[in-house]
């Protein structure tokens, strides 16, 4: 089992019932110290690497975070997703995308990202090929063998993703966390939340949510 139980934390808009979300019920309900909820998740890169994750409602847990908190609008309004711009993506310095719109989802375990950019990724990874799944395989586990993957957000601040994050163990091999999405967009899933814990704040003003997501 990958968790103990679901919790809904989207937008109404992608509610099939129309039903109020979780969360907002709990801020209409008046039931948060403040309208945030936070997520934490201890990084383990086996094929079970869920593991470890905190939902903190009202608050932050300062004690699992370091450095400042930045934050970063959401891109769509109204909003359907945790969704915004980066500016890039990056190895060495050197660009991986034409794609610059992602989410942040915890019900996402890896990374997957537009088809040409995660093929073009990949390659600069040094990946040997695929397996039979489709994941992108490596010819060795050694995570110092291989760079940093940097997404650029906030302004062009680098937020360096190393290969022990997105390198996982399967079986006897290793494989790439960057995976297609099939579309034209990245979404930062657990492989990125376990490296930055995310903060998700919804502030009700008038008769509209306005949204921020802060990445730590």
């Amino acid at each position: 089992s990958y968790g103990d139980v679901v919790a809904g934390m989207g937008y109404i808009a992608l509610a099939r019932s129309g039903a109020p979300p979780f969360l907002q019920n709990m801020v209409t309900q008046g039931s948060l110290d403040d309208k945030v909820f936070m997520y934490v998740v201890d990084g383990d890169t086996t094929e079970d690497f869920a593991v470890g994750a905190q939902l903190i409602f009202g608050g932050i847990d300062y004690s699992a975070i370091e450095g400042d908190i930045y934050y970063q609008s959401l891109a769509s309004e109204p909003p359907l997703y945790y969704d915004f711009y980066l500016d890039d993506v990056q190895v060495a310095g050197y660009s991986q995308t034409n794609v610059f719109y992602a989410i942040a989802d915890t019900g996402t375990s890896l990374i997957p990202g537009p088809p040409e950019d995660i093929k073009k990724l990949n390659k600069a990874l040094g990946t040997t090929g695929m397996d039979a799944n489709g994941n992108y395989r490596f010819a060795n586990c050694d995570a110092s063998a291989y760079p940093d993957v940097d997404f650029v957000v906030f302004n062009g601040r680098i937020w360096p993703l190393p290969a022990s994050s997105w390198l996982i163990q399967s079986g006897t091999s290793c494989i790439s966390a960057f995976s297609s999405s099939g579309g034209d967009i990245w979404v930062l899933g657990v492989t990125f939340l376990s490296v930055y814990p995310a903060v998700f704040g919804t502030y009700l003003t008038s008769e509209r949510l306005e949204d921020i997501i802060s990445y730590i």
